[in-house]
C-alpha cells in the first residue's frame, strides 16, 4: 500500500510550486525563442525585397539565414526543458492523486468495519 507521510505531502507541494514557476519560465523562454526567430526570418525576407528574386527565393534565403537558424538548437533545447517540467508535475499529481485514492479506500474499509469513529 502506498503511503506518504505529512511529509511527504508537504514536499509534494512544494515540488509542485517550485516546478510550476519554473515551467512558466522555460515556456515563455521557448515562446520568446520562436517569437525572435519569426521577427528575424521576417527582417531578412523584408532585406530582400530590392533583390528582384522570387517570394520563394527570399523565403529560402530567410529560412536558412544565419541569424534564423542559430535559433533551431535553442528552440530545441528550451522545448525539451518545459516538457520535461511539464512531465515532473504530472508525475507529482499522478502519485499524489494514487495516495489520495488509496487512502480514500482505506478510510472506506476501516468505515466498514468499524476502525473509525
Amino acid at each position: 500500500m502506498i503511503r506518504l507521510h505529512d511529509e511527504e505531502l508537504e514536499q509534494a507541494v512544494i515540488d509542485l510550486r517550485e516546478n510550476g514557476k519554473l515551467l512558466g519560465i522555460a515556456e515563455s523562454q521557448y515562446e520568446y525563442l520562436i517569437a525572435m526567430q519569426k521577427t528575424t526570418k521576417a527582417t531578412i525576407f523584408l532585406e530582400t525585397k530590392d533583390h528582384k528574386l522570387t517570394i520563394k527565393e527570399r523565403e529560402a534565403i530567410a529560412e536558412t539565414h544565419k541569424d534564423v537558424v542559430k535559433y533551431i538548437p535553442l528552440i530545441k533545447e528550451q522545448k525539451q526543458k518545459y516538457i520535461a517540467l511539464r512531465h515532473r508535475i504530472s508525475s507529482i499529481l499522478e502519485n499524489t492523486n494514487l495516495w489520495r485514492t488509496r487512502s480514500a479506500n482505506l478510510r472506506g474499509e476501516k468505515k466498514l468495519y468499524g476502525e473509525l469513529s
